[in-house]
């Protein structure tokens, strides 16, 4: 543009170039201004069909909150990439064969491709006995992002169905059956036949795997915990099996994990990067080559203790729908927690880790568990030929009698009085209800609360309070047991009523209050615990001179002590043994229970070993009371009510 000179010398191009550029702007401006969400909703997408739906429901992963590094009580690992354990010199790939020989030191993917059965990677350290060498190793490794492997998957004689899987590598499974790696996996189950339908639609049921097993539940389902349409999934301490909810869970038979899964707070919240998988490798030179191997990802042992396979080796990877077809639809809680658990499934739960260390060792090493059952049994074989088991005479209460005798004799006492062994056995209901009530009431004060607070839900406060509380129930309520039944056994006060008098009553709270006293006070000293463990078996017949000889609180402790002197070893034995006998039975058909009921709710199962225990403790407070009479027997005679001191009237 050509310039034009004003009357005043001014120049009319820079003034109106300016203007020009200026709406220029504005329009530019004001074009973009609205077009700006429209540019961004239409523009493509990175994503694949396939990374969109597989992130869009990715699970957040919950794990137990480790207090301390090498703590045994926490989580200490995370679901990782595959990475950590390819391509790094510290893991060995064996073959199984001649003392199985080191192959190759930090084998890649391209290394581990198309390998069957036969080959395992070897990680450092021993998988049986751990101590904290993996914890350590796996933090060494791990660049600290969680990762979790997605596939999408159908099963061809299934149409009408579409799987989304994800799979999570663990460095170490350091509970129960403790291994080297550890593959675990959770999948949404889809009504859809192509992955656009899918994404148009929410999932019809999801299935979290738990050991050999596992549990599914419509996706509408209230338990299932959901973060922005992704499901919440609780990863158990140790094993890393999957639940919906936090809590204790209670496993009967190998598809749930014989024992007990935690997956209690405080938790700490993961949230995986999502990998693709594809449906299969047909190439070593593919970035998932690791994908094809079929060895095992961790130490060679026998049995379940072996390391695990991998995804591509399991059925669920082709077959999902089979898969999500069998799994249950419900896990057994155990309700309250440490609080407020169950005795026997507590018991349960405690045995199982024994019986899984038991086992392990016995895997470790066969002939030495041989020799020690073999020993075992020979034992017991001995026991069982030392002692007389007939004749059985349930009457008279003062008698010597061998221990064989005591047990037989003690079992024959329900022919004579059914009717008050059922009765005094039915007494543990009522007191279970009183003592559950107790603890809530106890947990409720201000005071307790906080200080279980301050303390932290681990520390075993709780627990120590909870079982304090049941312990001194139990003993009051077989103290108030054993005077019942041996007054029912006792042929010299046939006229007596068997409930104990109001006064009888007052004397076995003080006898019981008393040695409370001593027991505790030598138990808190540390050191004079054997001398807690020697007045503990002393007292032992206590009640049974408070109800039979007419002694007082404190002449029914002496009275005991004097009859237990000199035969300390037999009344512990006979006490014992009859304690390890009625909870063997107990706990064996419980256990029995379990795992023949497979559908029993939890409440049943309680029920019925309650209705173990109705039976058999009033057997184990006539053993008790046998023994009694065998002493005093052994004594010379039971000493006639007026040689004891009497109870005063005030």
């Amino acid at each position: 543009m050509a310039a034009v000179s004003l009357p005043d010398g001014s120049n009319r191009s820079a003034p109106r170039l300016a203007v020009l550029l200026t709406g220029l702007m504005l329009v530019t401006l004001v074009a973009l201004s609205p077009a700006r969400p429209v540019a961004a909703q239409s523009e493509p997408t990175d994503r694949s069909p396939e990374q969109e739906l597989v992130e869009r429901h990715a699970p957040i992963v919950m794990v137990r909150e480790q207090s301390a590094p090498c703590d045994t009580d926490g989580e200490p690992f995370e679901p990782a990439p595959v990475d950590i354990v390819l391509e790094n010199p510290e893991i060995f790939l064996r073959q199984v064969g001649n003392d199985d020989p080191v192959a190759q030191r930090g084998p890649s993917g391209a290394d581990l491709f198309d390998l069957r059965e036969g080959w395992y990677l070897d990680f450092p350290g021993d998988a049986l006995e751990p101590g904290c060498i993996f914890e350590q190793d796996f933090w060494r490794f791990y660049d600290g992002q969680s990762v979790t492997y997605a596939h999408i998957a159908v099963e061809d004689d299934r149409p009408g169905f579409l799987a989304v899987q994800y799979w999570f590598f663990w460095y170490h499974n350091p509970a129960k059956n403790d291994h080297e790696g550890d593959w675990e996996f959770v999948q949404l189950l889809f009504e859809a036949d192509s992955v656009t339908e899918a994404l148009a639609a929410d999932p019809v049921s999801i299935g979290y795997a738990q050991h050999t097993g596992g549990e599914r539940a419509v996706w509408s389902d209230e338990r299932i915990e959901r973060v922005d349409g992704r499901p919440v999934v609780y990863a158990a301490q140790g094993s890393h099996a999957s639940y919906f909810e936090s809590g204790h869970f209670l496993g009967r038979s190998s598809s749930e994990g014989f024992g007990c899964d935690d997956t209690t707070g405080p938790s700490r919240r993961l949230d995986p990067a999502v990998v693709l998988l594809p449906a299969a490798v047909d190439d070593a030179d593919d970035p998932f080559a690791w994908l094809a191997f079929q060895g095992r990802w961790g130490q060679r042992e026998p049995s379940f203790l072996n390391g695990p396979t991998g995804p591509f080796a399991k059925d669920r990877w082709s077959a999902p729908v089979s898969w999500h077809e069998g799994l249950r639809t419900s896990s057994v809680m155990i309700p309250g927690g440490e609080r407020f658990g169950n005795d026997v499934v507590g018991t349960f739960c405690r045995s199982a880790e024994v019986g899984s260390t038991v086992l392990t060792r016995t895997l470790r090493s066969p002939l030495t568990t041989v020799v020690v059952v073999t020993l075992m049994l020979l034992a017991a074989i001995r026991l069982v030929r030392s002692t007389r088991w007939s004749p059985v005479e349930v009457r008279p209460l003062r008698s010597e009698r061998a221990v064989g005798q005591i047990l037989r004799a003690s079992v024959r006492v329900w022919r004579r009085r059914p009717g008050v062994m059922l009765t005094v056995g039915l007494l543990y209901a009522p007191v279970a209800v009183a003592t559950a009530v107790i603890q809530a009431g106890v947990f409720a004060m201000p005071f307790v609360d906080e200080l279980v607070e301050v303390a932290g839900e681990r520390s075993g406060v709780a627990f120590l309070i909870s079982i304090a509380i049941g312990g001194l129930a139990d003993l009051l309520t077989f103290v108030f047991i054993v005077a019942i039944v041996v007054r029912a056994m006792d042929d010299d006060t046939p006229a007596r009523p068997v409930v104990p008098s109001w006064s009888e009553i007052g004397l076995l709270l003080r006898a019981v209050a008393r040695a409370a006293v001593v027991v505790g006070a030598l138990l808190l000293s540390v050191v004079g615990i054997p001398w807690a463990i020697r007045q503990l078996v002393r007292y032992q017949f206590a009640p049974q001179a408070i109800v039979t000889e007419g002694a007082d609180a404190k002449g029914a402790l002496r009275r005991s002590t004097e009859l237990v002197r000199g035969r300390w070893w037999w009344t512990a034995g006979v006490v014992l043994g009859v304690e390890v006998v009625v909870a063997t039975i107990g706990f064996g058909v419980a256990v029995a229970v379990l795992l023949i009921v497979r559908t029993l709710p939890l409440w049943g199962f309680n029920l019925v070993s309650s209705a173990i225990y109705v039976l058999l403790v009033p057997v184990a407070a006539a053993a008790v009371s046998y023994a009694y009479g065998t002493l005093t027997a052994r004594a010379g005679a039971s000493r006639e009510p007026e040689m004891v001191s009497q109870p005063t009237t005030s």
